[in-house]
């Protein structure tokens, strides 16, 4: 299932979003404020072209429906999304792996637009789940689990510059 999802954050140009949003101190801000468990950096690297490579590891915190939980057979909700962010062409690349392995596969692709009035984050995701009988049900829930995320990531992100947390 294909959709899209957009971030707005207003007031700031492209420097000072990209120091801020690729920001540890924004890395633990960002935790609680989009009801995450954890949210911690495994890897960075720059590549020798400017690249860079992330790697996290995400455990949000979630009420699945219990088709859902029975699915996960008490296993946690967690995942590692792996990414390789071009800054010159202010665009990057997403990939999430679970445990479910191929039959959970989650990618996007993001452009970071610089605009009069701030910085917009346009998502480009694909979620497809390959479980007979359950996978669109899945989907549905997952574009509604990711499009309510990030619209707490937006507010997060927001305020953490309005309060000017990344100038500290």
């Amino acid at each position: 299932m294909k959709f899209t999802v957009e971030m707005l954050t207003r007031g700031v140009d492209y420097a000072r979003y990209r120091r801020a949003y690729f920001s540890e101190a924004f890395n633990c801000y960002v935790v609680p404020a989009a009801n995450l468990s954890e949210r911690t950096l495994i890897e960075h690297a720059t590549l020798p072209d400017g690249r860079e490579h992330r790697r996290m590891k995400i455990v949000p915190r979630i009420e699945l429906p219990k088709l859902l939980q029975q699915i996960l057979q008490g296993h946690r909700v967690q995942y590692e999304e792996t990414m390789l962010f071009d800054p010159q062409a202010r665009t990057a690349r997403l990939e999430v792996h679970t445990l479910a392995g191929e039959r959970l596969r989650v990618s996007a692709d993001a452009q970071f637009i610089e605009r009069q009035d701030g910085v917009l984050m346009r998502i480009q995701c694909d979620a497809q789940v390959r479980l007979f009988g359950v996978g669109t049900a899945i989907e549905r829930h997952l574009v509604g689990e990711v499009t309510q995320r990030y619209a707490l990531v937006e507010r997060a992100l927001q305020q953490f510059l309005d309060e000017g947390r990344d100038l500290i």
